[in-house]
């Protein structure tokens, strides 16, 4: 019973909770050893690893976009000035 309620605490998406979450995830796995708890694992993993790789590439973009906008704003005040 333990071992369900850790891994579904552990899938939640609120951060700040997660961040505790998964800790205790891994010292129950750890006490636990007679319980077979690696798919359950394995997908909390996964679901956080997908999670960063996400929010890394909308990170990225954003950067992107931002640095190509001040890129356009450098040119048009560039030309301005040539005026």
């Amino acid at each position: 019973m333990v071992s369900k309620i850790s891994l579904r605490e552990a899938k939640r998406r609120n951060l700040d909770y997660r961040a505790w979450a998964v800790p205790s995830l891994a010292q129950i796995v750890s006490a636990r050893q007679d319980v077979d708890m690696w798919d359950g694992v394995v997908e909390v993993v996964e679901s956080i690893r997908e999670e960063l790789l996400t929010n890394s590439q909308a990170t990225t973009k954003m950067h992107l976009d931002s640095s190509m906008a001040k890129d356009e704003d450098r040119t048009k005040s560039r030309e301005a000035e040539s005026m």
